[in-house]
Protein backbone atom coordinates (compact mmCIF):
# COMPACT_ATOMS: atom_id res chain seq x y z
CA UNK A 1 0.00 0.00 0.00
CA UNK A 2 2.80 2.37 0.90
CA UNK A 3 4.45 1.59 -2.43
CA UNK A 4 1.25 2.44 -4.26
CA UNK A 5 0.98 5.81 -2.49
CA UNK A 6 4.59 6.66 -3.36
CA UNK A 7 3.97 5.73 -7.00
CA UNK A 8 0.88 7.94 -7.12
CA UNK A 9 2.79 10.94 -5.67
CA UNK A 10 5.62 10.34 -8.16
CA UNK A 11 3.20 10.33 -11.13
CA UNK A 12 1.58 13.55 -9.87
CA UNK A 13 4.95 15.28 -9.72
CA UNK A 14 5.71 14.24 -13.27
CA UNK A 15 2.36 15.54 -14.47
CA UNK A 16 2.86 18.87 -12.73
CA UNK A 17 6.38 19.28 -14.10
CA UNK A 18 5.22 18.52 -17.65
CA UNK A 19 2.39 21.09 -17.45
CA UNK A 20 4.39 23.93 -15.86
CA UNK A 21 6.16 25.22 -19.06
CA UNK A 22 2.80 25.89 -20.76
CA UNK A 23 1.88 28.82 -18.45
CA UNK A 24 5.00 30.96 -19.10
CA UNK A 25 4.52 30.44 -22.85
CA UNK A 26 0.96 31.77 -22.62
CA UNK A 27 2.15 34.64 -20.48
CA UNK A 28 4.88 35.42 -23.02
CA UNK A 29 2.31 35.51 -25.81
CA UNK A 30 0.19 37.95 -23.80
CA UNK A 31 3.27 40.06 -23.08
CA UNK A 32 4.14 40.09 -26.79
CA UNK A 33 0.64 41.28 -27.65
CA UNK A 34 0.85 44.00 -25.02
CA UNK A 35 4.27 45.08 -26.25
CA UNK A 36 3.01 45.09 -29.81
CA UNK A 37 0.04 47.27 -28.86
CA UNK A 38 2.32 49.63 -26.96
CA UNK A 39 4.64 49.77 -29.95
CA UNK A 40 1.78 50.67 -32.25
CA UNK A 41 0.70 53.40 -29.86
CA UNK A 42 4.28 54.71 -29.77
CA UNK A 43 4.32 54.77 -33.57
CA UNK A 44 1.07 56.67 -33.62
CA UNK A 45 2.33 59.12 -31.05
CA UNK A 46 5.67 59.53 -32.84
CA UNK A 47 3.95 60.60 -36.06
CA UNK A 48 4.19 64.38 -36.00
CA UNK A 49 1.15 66.39 -36.94
CA UNK A 50 1.61 68.17 -40.26
CA UNK A 51 2.68 71.80 -40.07
CA UNK A 52 -0.17 74.24 -40.65
CA UNK A 53 0.41 77.84 -41.67
CA UNK A 54 0.07 80.09 -38.59
CA UNK A 55 -1.28 83.03 -40.61
CA UNK A 56 -2.39 83.68 -44.18
CA UNK A 57 -0.05 84.93 -46.89
CA UNK A 58 -0.18 85.42 -50.63
CA UNK A 59 2.94 85.58 -52.75
CA UNK A 60 2.60 87.52 -56.00
CA UNK A 61 5.29 86.84 -58.60
CA UNK A 62 5.95 88.08 -62.10
CA UNK A 63 7.57 85.66 -64.52
CA UNK A 64 9.60 87.63 -67.07
CA UNK A 65 9.32 85.56 -70.22
CA UNK A 66 10.79 88.52 -72.10
CA UNK A 67 13.20 90.29 -69.71
CA UNK A 68 14.44 92.71 -72.38
CA UNK A 69 10.93 94.16 -72.73
CA UNK A 70 10.10 93.76 -69.03
CA UNK A 71 7.17 91.62 -70.01
CA UNK A 72 5.71 88.64 -68.22
CA UNK A 73 2.73 87.19 -66.39
CA UNK A 74 1.71 87.70 -62.77
CA UNK A 75 0.96 84.64 -60.67
CA UNK A 76 -0.12 84.25 -57.06
CA UNK A 77 0.11 81.41 -54.54
CA UNK A 78 -1.83 81.38 -51.25
CA UNK A 79 -0.58 80.03 -47.93
CA UNK A 80 -3.77 80.07 -45.88
CA UNK A 81 -3.96 79.83 -42.09
CA UNK A 82 -4.72 76.34 -40.80
CA UNK A 83 -3.80 74.56 -44.03
CA UNK A 84 -0.69 72.45 -44.62
CA UNK A 85 -0.26 72.95 -48.36
CA UNK A 86 -0.24 76.09 -50.49
CA UNK A 87 -2.83 76.66 -53.19
CA UNK A 88 -2.31 75.97 -56.85
CA UNK A 89 -0.69 78.85 -58.69
CA UNK A 90 -3.24 81.34 -60.08
CA UNK A 91 -2.40 83.17 -63.30
CA UNK A 92 -3.45 86.72 -62.43
CA UNK A 93 -2.59 88.07 -65.88
CA UNK A 94 -5.21 85.82 -67.46
CA UNK A 95 -7.70 86.17 -64.60
CA UNK A 96 -7.66 89.96 -64.61
CA UNK A 97 -6.91 90.29 -68.33
CA UNK A 98 -3.67 92.22 -67.84
CA UNK A 99 -1.19 93.21 -70.50
CA UNK A 100 2.25 91.62 -70.27
CA UNK A 101 3.84 94.98 -69.47
CA UNK A 102 1.41 95.79 -66.61
CA UNK A 103 2.87 96.90 -63.29
CA UNK A 104 1.67 96.57 -59.71
CA UNK A 105 1.05 99.26 -57.07
CA UNK A 106 1.63 98.08 -53.53
CA UNK A 107 -0.07 100.71 -51.37
CA UNK A 108 -3.52 99.94 -50.07
CA UNK A 109 -5.18 97.15 -48.16
CA UNK A 110 -3.04 94.05 -48.33
CA UNK A 111 -5.85 91.83 -49.55
CA UNK A 112 -6.44 94.14 -52.55
CA UNK A 113 -3.90 94.20 -55.37
CA UNK A 114 -3.68 97.26 -57.63
CA UNK A 115 -2.38 96.99 -61.20
CA UNK A 116 -1.55 99.74 -63.66
CA UNK A 117 -1.33 99.41 -67.43
CA UNK A 118 -1.27 101.73 -70.43
CA UNK A 119 -4.08 101.63 -72.93
CA UNK A 120 -2.81 104.44 -75.15
CA UNK A 121 -0.23 107.20 -75.37
CA UNK A 122 -1.37 108.88 -72.14
CA UNK A 123 -4.35 106.76 -71.20
CA UNK A 124 -3.92 104.46 -68.22
CA UNK A 125 -6.11 101.79 -66.73
CA UNK A 126 -6.20 100.90 -63.05
CA UNK A 127 -7.38 97.44 -62.04
CA UNK A 128 -7.90 95.95 -58.60
CA UNK A 129 -8.18 92.32 -57.59
CA UNK A 130 -9.53 91.28 -54.19
CA UNK A 131 -7.68 88.17 -53.01
CA UNK A 132 -10.52 87.25 -50.62
CA UNK A 133 -13.56 87.75 -52.85
CA UNK A 134 -11.86 87.36 -56.29
CA UNK A 135 -13.66 90.55 -57.31
CA UNK A 136 -12.15 92.59 -60.17
CA UNK A 137 -12.65 96.31 -60.66
CA UNK A 138 -11.20 98.65 -63.28
CA UNK A 139 -11.31 102.34 -64.12
CA UNK A 140 -9.33 104.38 -66.64
CA UNK A 141 -7.62 107.71 -66.30
CA UNK A 142 -10.39 109.63 -68.05
CA UNK A 143 -13.03 108.27 -65.67
CA UNK A 144 -10.96 109.17 -62.61
CA UNK A 145 -9.83 112.67 -63.54
CA UNK A 146 -12.15 115.48 -62.62
CA UNK A 147 -11.36 117.50 -65.75
CA UNK A 148 -9.89 116.52 -69.09
CA UNK A 149 -7.35 119.36 -68.85
CA UNK A 150 -5.29 117.62 -66.19
CA UNK A 151 -2.06 116.66 -67.88
CA UNK A 152 -0.60 114.61 -65.06
CA UNK A 153 -1.84 111.70 -63.00
CA UNK A 154 0.63 109.80 -60.86
CA UNK A 155 -0.18 106.17 -60.13
CA UNK A 156 2.03 106.17 -57.03
CA UNK A 157 -0.50 108.47 -55.39
CA UNK A 158 -3.23 105.90 -55.86
CA UNK A 159 -4.39 103.30 -53.37
CA UNK A 160 -7.26 100.86 -53.01
CA UNK A 161 -9.40 99.02 -50.51
CA UNK A 162 -12.27 96.57 -50.88
CA UNK A 163 -14.68 99.40 -51.70
CA UNK A 164 -12.84 101.30 -54.38
CA UNK A 165 -9.92 103.48 -55.46
CA UNK A 166 -8.55 106.54 -53.69
CA UNK A 167 -6.27 108.99 -55.46
CA UNK A 168 -5.04 112.57 -55.52
CA UNK A 169 -6.23 114.73 -58.39
CA UNK A 170 -3.79 117.51 -59.27
CA UNK A 171 -2.03 119.15 -62.19
CA UNK A 172 1.74 119.60 -62.24
CA UNK A 173 1.68 121.37 -65.60
CA UNK A 174 0.73 124.59 -63.87
CA UNK A 175 2.02 126.49 -60.87
CA UNK A 176 1.59 124.67 -57.52
CA UNK A 177 -2.08 123.88 -57.40
CA UNK A 178 -4.50 122.60 -54.82
CA UNK A 179 -4.82 118.83 -54.57
CA UNK A 180 -8.18 117.11 -54.40
CA UNK A 181 -8.54 113.65 -52.84
CA UNK A 182 -11.08 111.58 -54.78
CA UNK A 183 -12.62 108.23 -53.92
CA UNK A 184 -13.93 106.08 -56.78
CA UNK A 185 -16.79 103.96 -55.42
CA UNK A 186 -16.67 100.64 -57.25
CA UNK A 187 -20.28 99.81 -56.37
CA UNK A 188 -21.70 102.92 -58.07
CA UNK A 189 -18.83 103.94 -60.41
CA UNK A 190 -19.11 107.42 -58.94
CA UNK A 191 -16.39 109.78 -57.72
CA UNK A 192 -16.71 111.08 -54.16
CA UNK A 193 -14.86 114.39 -53.82
CA UNK A 194 -13.12 115.21 -50.54
CA UNK A 195 -12.22 118.74 -49.43
CA UNK A 196 -9.24 120.11 -51.31
CA UNK A 197 -5.81 120.25 -49.74
CA UNK A 198 -3.97 123.51 -50.24
CA UNK A 199 -0.73 123.05 -52.13
CA UNK A 200 1.16 124.91 -49.42
CA UNK A 201 0.21 122.19 -46.94
CA UNK A 202 1.29 119.33 -49.18
CA UNK A 203 4.91 120.25 -49.75
CA UNK A 204 7.26 119.06 -52.45
CA UNK A 205 6.40 115.38 -52.23
CA UNK A 206 3.77 113.24 -50.59
CA UNK A 207 2.38 109.74 -50.57
CA UNK A 208 -0.94 108.13 -49.87
CA UNK A 209 -2.12 104.96 -48.15
CA UNK A 210 -5.64 103.55 -47.96
CA UNK A 211 -5.18 101.88 -44.62
CA UNK A 212 -8.53 100.17 -44.06
CA UNK A 213 -12.18 100.37 -45.00
CA UNK A 214 -12.60 103.46 -42.87
CA UNK A 215 -9.47 105.57 -42.99
CA UNK A 216 -7.15 107.12 -45.49
CA UNK A 217 -3.84 108.77 -44.74
CA UNK A 218 -1.44 111.04 -46.50
CA UNK A 219 2.07 112.00 -45.56
CA UNK A 220 3.90 114.98 -47.00
CA UNK A 221 7.16 116.88 -46.64
CA UNK A 222 8.55 120.21 -47.74
CA UNK A 223 11.93 121.94 -47.66
CA UNK A 224 11.85 125.53 -46.42
CA UNK A 225 14.51 127.93 -45.21
CA UNK A 226 14.79 129.43 -41.77
CA UNK A 227 15.86 133.01 -41.01
CA UNK A 228 19.51 132.05 -41.48
CA UNK A 229 18.85 130.46 -44.85
CA UNK A 230 19.23 126.91 -43.55
CA UNK A 231 17.00 124.21 -45.02
CA UNK A 232 14.22 122.93 -42.78
CA UNK A 233 12.69 119.54 -43.50
CA UNK A 234 9.01 119.82 -42.69
CA UNK A 235 6.90 116.70 -42.47
CA UNK A 236 3.16 116.50 -42.18
CA UNK A 237 0.70 113.73 -41.59
CA UNK A 238 -3.10 113.81 -41.82
CA UNK A 239 -5.46 110.89 -41.14
CA UNK A 240 -9.07 111.07 -42.37
CA UNK A 241 -12.11 109.00 -41.59
CA UNK A 242 -13.34 108.22 -45.09
CA UNK A 243 -16.95 107.79 -43.94
CA UNK A 244 -17.38 111.05 -42.06
CA UNK A 245 -14.59 112.85 -43.93
CA UNK A 246 -13.36 114.22 -40.60
CA UNK A 247 -9.73 114.58 -39.64
CA UNK A 248 -8.94 111.99 -36.96
CA UNK A 249 -5.30 112.86 -36.44
CA UNK A 250 -2.91 115.47 -37.80
CA UNK A 251 0.63 116.55 -37.11
CA UNK A 252 1.95 119.39 -39.26
CA UNK A 253 5.03 120.19 -37.20
CA UNK A 254 8.46 120.55 -38.79
CA UNK A 255 9.89 117.47 -37.11
CA UNK A 256 10.75 114.45 -39.21
CA UNK A 257 7.94 111.87 -39.09
CA UNK A 258 7.69 108.32 -40.43
CA UNK A 259 4.28 106.64 -39.96
CA UNK A 260 3.36 102.96 -40.12
CA UNK A 261 -0.26 101.83 -39.96
CA UNK A 262 -2.12 98.61 -39.20
CA UNK A 263 -5.93 98.71 -39.22
CA UNK A 264 -6.93 101.04 -36.38
CA UNK A 265 -3.45 101.75 -35.01
CA UNK A 266 -0.45 103.73 -36.17
CA UNK A 267 3.21 103.87 -35.13
CA UNK A 268 4.80 107.27 -35.61
CA UNK A 269 8.56 107.77 -35.41
CA UNK A 270 9.44 111.42 -34.71
CA UNK A 271 12.87 113.05 -34.81
CA UNK A 272 14.59 109.64 -34.60
CA UNK A 273 14.09 109.49 -30.82
CA UNK A 274 10.34 109.56 -30.18
CA UNK A 275 8.09 106.62 -30.92
CA UNK A 276 4.32 107.06 -30.63
CA UNK A 277 1.52 104.50 -30.74
CA UNK A 278 -1.75 106.12 -31.82
CA UNK A 279 -5.31 104.75 -31.74
CA UNK A 280 -6.90 105.92 -34.98
CA UNK A 281 -10.46 105.26 -33.81
CA UNK A 282 -10.17 107.88 -31.10
CA UNK A 283 -7.17 109.83 -32.36
CA UNK A 284 -5.55 109.41 -28.94
CA UNK A 285 -1.85 108.75 -28.41
CA UNK A 286 -1.56 105.55 -26.35
CA UNK A 287 2.22 105.71 -25.80
CA UNK A 288 4.90 108.27 -26.51
CA UNK A 289 8.29 106.77 -25.70
CA UNK A 290 11.76 108.25 -25.79
CA UNK A 291 13.83 105.51 -27.43
CA UNK A 292 17.57 106.00 -27.14
CA UNK A 293 18.46 103.49 -29.87
CA UNK A 294 15.52 104.26 -32.16
CA UNK A 295 17.90 104.61 -35.12
CA UNK A 296 18.14 100.84 -34.94
CA UNK A 297 14.38 100.42 -35.33
CA UNK A 298 14.16 100.45 -39.11
CA UNK A 299 10.81 101.94 -40.08
CA UNK A 300 11.59 103.19 -43.57
CA UNK A 301 11.32 106.61 -45.13
CA UNK A 302 7.65 106.89 -46.04
CA UNK A 303 4.14 106.04 -45.03
CA UNK A 304 3.81 102.26 -44.93
CA UNK A 305 2.24 99.23 -43.31
CA UNK A 306 3.30 97.23 -40.27
CA UNK A 307 2.15 94.46 -37.96
CA UNK A 308 0.80 96.03 -34.74
CA UNK A 309 -0.72 93.84 -32.04
CA UNK A 310 -1.30 94.41 -28.31
CA UNK A 311 0.96 97.48 -28.09
CA UNK A 312 3.75 95.76 -30.02
CA UNK A 313 5.07 96.31 -33.53
CA UNK A 314 7.08 93.96 -35.74
CA UNK A 315 10.12 95.71 -37.20
CA UNK A 316 13.54 95.16 -38.70
CA UNK A 317 16.10 96.04 -36.03
CA UNK A 318 19.65 97.09 -36.91
CA UNK A 319 22.52 95.62 -34.90
CA UNK A 320 25.15 98.38 -34.85
CA UNK A 321 27.97 96.12 -33.70
CA UNK A 322 27.48 93.56 -36.46
CA UNK A 323 26.08 96.08 -38.95
CA UNK A 324 23.27 93.67 -39.84
CA UNK A 325 19.48 93.72 -39.80
CA UNK A 326 17.46 91.21 -37.81
CA UNK A 327 13.67 90.79 -37.52
CA UNK A 328 12.34 91.76 -34.13
CA UNK A 329 9.58 93.25 -32.00
CA UNK A 330 9.36 96.56 -30.18
CA UNK A 331 7.09 96.60 -27.10
CA UNK A 332 5.58 100.01 -26.25
CA UNK A 333 4.41 98.78 -22.85
CA UNK A 334 7.91 97.90 -21.63
CA UNK A 335 9.74 100.30 -23.97
CA UNK A 336 12.06 97.50 -25.05
CA UNK A 337 12.84 95.44 -28.13
CA UNK A 338 13.97 91.91 -28.92
CA UNK A 339 15.55 90.49 -32.05
CA UNK A 340 15.28 86.99 -33.49
CA UNK A 341 18.94 86.40 -34.22
CA UNK A 342 19.33 82.77 -33.11
CA UNK A 343 22.08 80.58 -34.47
CA UNK A 344 19.57 78.79 -36.69
CA UNK A 345 18.44 82.09 -38.21
CA UNK A 346 22.02 83.26 -38.68
CA UNK A 347 23.07 80.03 -40.33
CA UNK A 348 20.02 79.94 -42.61
CA UNK A 349 20.64 83.46 -43.92
CA UNK A 350 24.42 83.44 -43.70
CA UNK A 351 25.52 85.04 -46.97
CA UNK A 352 29.24 85.39 -46.32
CA UNK A 353 32.02 83.49 -44.66
CA UNK A 354 34.37 80.56 -45.21
CA UNK A 355 33.49 78.02 -46.37
CA UNK A 356 30.96 79.76 -48.60
CA UNK A 357 27.52 78.33 -47.83
CA UNK A 358 25.65 76.68 -50.63
CA UNK A 359 23.08 77.85 -51.33
CA UNK A 360 23.19 81.48 -50.25
CA UNK A 361 19.84 82.78 -49.06
CA UNK A 362 19.30 86.52 -49.19
CA UNK A 363 16.21 87.74 -47.27
CA UNK A 364 14.07 90.20 -49.23
CA UNK A 365 10.73 90.74 -47.45
CA UNK A 366 9.43 89.93 -43.97
CA UNK A 367 5.90 89.53 -42.64
CA UNK A 368 5.26 89.29 -38.90
CA UNK A 369 2.36 87.73 -37.03
CA UNK A 370 2.64 88.80 -33.41
CA UNK A 371 -0.38 86.82 -32.27
CA UNK A 372 1.14 83.45 -33.25
CA UNK A 373 4.70 84.70 -32.56
CA UNK A 374 5.86 83.66 -36.01
CA UNK A 375 7.16 85.41 -39.09
CA UNK A 376 7.74 84.58 -42.75
CA UNK A 377 10.64 85.57 -44.98
CA UNK A 378 10.58 85.69 -48.77
CA UNK A 379 14.17 85.19 -49.94
CA UNK A 380 16.36 84.87 -53.02
CA UNK A 381 18.53 81.77 -53.37
CA UNK A 382 21.88 81.49 -55.15
CA UNK A 383 23.45 78.09 -55.83
CA UNK A 384 26.84 79.24 -57.13
CA UNK A 385 28.17 80.44 -53.79
CA UNK A 386 27.92 84.13 -54.65
CA UNK A 387 25.26 86.75 -55.44
CA UNK A 388 25.33 87.97 -59.02
CA UNK A 389 23.27 91.05 -59.98
CA UNK A 390 20.53 89.90 -57.60
CA UNK A 391 19.35 87.48 -60.29
CA UNK A 392 18.38 84.51 -58.08
CA UNK A 393 18.55 80.86 -59.09
CA UNK A 394 15.41 80.25 -57.06
CA UNK A 395 12.98 82.00 -54.70
CA UNK A 396 11.82 80.55 -51.40
CA UNK A 397 9.59 81.20 -48.43
CA UNK A 398 10.40 80.15 -44.87
CA UNK A 399 8.26 80.31 -41.71
CA UNK A 400 10.09 80.77 -38.39
CA UNK A 401 9.08 81.31 -34.79
CA UNK A 402 10.32 84.06 -32.48
CA UNK A 403 13.12 81.79 -31.29
CA UNK A 404 14.42 81.82 -34.85
CA UNK A 405 13.62 78.14 -35.40
CA UNK A 406 12.64 76.94 -38.86
CA UNK A 407 9.01 75.76 -38.99
CA UNK A 408 8.44 75.25 -42.71
CA UNK A 409 10.25 75.82 -46.01
CA UNK A 410 8.79 76.24 -49.48
CA UNK A 411 10.68 76.61 -52.76
CA UNK A 412 8.98 78.16 -55.79
CA UNK A 413 9.41 76.90 -59.34
CA UNK A 414 12.85 77.73 -60.68
CA UNK A 415 11.85 80.33 -63.22
CA UNK A 416 13.03 83.87 -63.73
CA UNK A 417 10.91 85.56 -61.12
CA UNK A 418 11.88 89.22 -61.09
CA UNK A 419 9.05 90.98 -59.27
CA UNK A 420 7.82 89.52 -56.00
CA UNK A 421 5.41 90.81 -53.39
CA UNK A 422 4.51 89.13 -50.12
CA UNK A 423 1.02 89.99 -48.87
CA UNK A 424 -0.40 89.27 -45.44
CA UNK A 425 -4.10 88.43 -45.59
Amino acid sequence: MKKLILLFVFLCLIACSSNSPIEPEANQQADDETTSEEGNNDDEMSEEEPFTFPFSLSIVLKDFSNPAQREGQFESIDFLKGLSNPSESLNLTQTINLDLDAGIVTNGQENVLVFLQKTGTIEKEYLTYNLDTQQIYSANRTELLLTSENCFFDGTQLAANSNGLLFFNYDLCQAPDDIIPVFRNQSTDENIIFPKIEAAHMGDSFNLLWGSDYYYYYHFNNLNEDAQGQSIDQDGLIVYNATSNEIIYENRTSERKIPLVCKQKMVLKRNNTLLDLIDLESGQTLFSNEVSNSDGLIIGDRLGQAEIYQNKVGLMIYNFEEQKLFPGVYDFQSNSSITFDSEVYREYFRNSGIPVPNPIRQPKEYKFDLESETFAVLYHGFTQGFIENDNPDFIGLVFMNFEGEILHEYKFDERQWIEQIIVKR
